[in-house]
């Protein structure tokens, strides 16, 4: 194994264990939530979310978190078993499933009216 994998690798794990992190804390419901609707809303919106788009808002960054940090594992795993091919077209269909999950959701809820 040659040092660019190691060196490549670790920061591909500590960018999966980042977004694992930031999803349990989404699924917890606890710190702020990481969505576009929470993070331009003023305090004062902030304050009078409801309930059900508050827990809604913390569902949807939960799923992303979840769903990059397993794309990011697989990257990592790519990298230390040189099966990059198959490993980062597995972690591509996964980016682009959670891209189009978020618009999908985004247009659902109505942000883009």
């Amino acid at each position: 194994m040659q040092s660019w994998q190691v060196i490549f690798a670790i920061i591909l794990a500590v960018l999966a264990s980042g977004t694992f992190f930031i999803s349990y804390r989404q699924f917890t419901k606890r710190g702020a939530v990481f969505t576009n609707t929470w993070l331009w809303a003023t305090k004062e919106q902030r304050a009078n979310m409801d309930k059900n788009k508050k827990e809604a808002e913390y569902r949807l960054a939960r799923n992303v978190f979840f769903v990059l940090g397993c794309g990011f594992l697989m990257l990592t795993v790519g990298v230390l078993t040189l099966l990059v091919g198959l490993f980062f077209s597995i972690a591509g269909v996964l980016f682009l499933a959670v891209a189009i999950y978020a618009v999908v959701q985004s247009v659902k809820s109505g942000e883009w009216k």
